[in-house]
This record gives C-alpha cells, structure tokens and sequence, in this order.
C-alpha cells in the first residue's frame, strides 16, 4: 500500500482499507468474503478521521462482488 492507505484484516471474512484523505477525512472500504474466502460484497464509505471505522461504514454503500471486475474497470478508466 502506498500513500496514506492501510490494510486490515480483521477476521477472516472481513477485510478493511483505510485511505487517508486531505482534510481529516478517509475513505474505508470493507470487502466482505465467503467462508471459501471469495469476494460477497464491497462497503464503500467515506467520512471523519476520527470517526470509529463502524460509524463511517454504516453510512456507506454496499456493491455486489458481481460488479467488483466492472468497479474495477471504471476506475481505471478514471486514471490520468
């Protein structure tokens, strides 16, 4: 990882991103996995440095694993 992001893996079917944005403000994103370990779905969220990672994710968006590859994509499409 680099810039401000870190990575967490809280449990097994969890794991955390934490990007640091100017402002004390981050964007968190949760990939929740299967007991198989395969992707179920992707929580987008931004919100307060100092907020607990669970506020700012409850605020967030949840995107089926379906549309990780197209999410993906898009994103890239977005770079310089």
């Amino acid at each position: 990882m680099s810039g401000g992001a870190t990575m967490l893996l809280t449990d097994a079917t969890l794991r955390t991103l934490k990007i640091d944005l100017p402002g004390n403000r981050v964007l968190r994103l949760a990939l929740s996995l299967d007991e198989h370990g395969q992707p179920v779905d992707l929580t987008i969220a931004s919100g307060f440095a100092t907020d607990t990672p669970l506020r700012v994710l409850g605020s967030g968006v949840c995107v089926p694993a379906s549309a990780l590859p197209e999410l993906r994509d898009a994103l890239t499409e977005l770079a310089p």
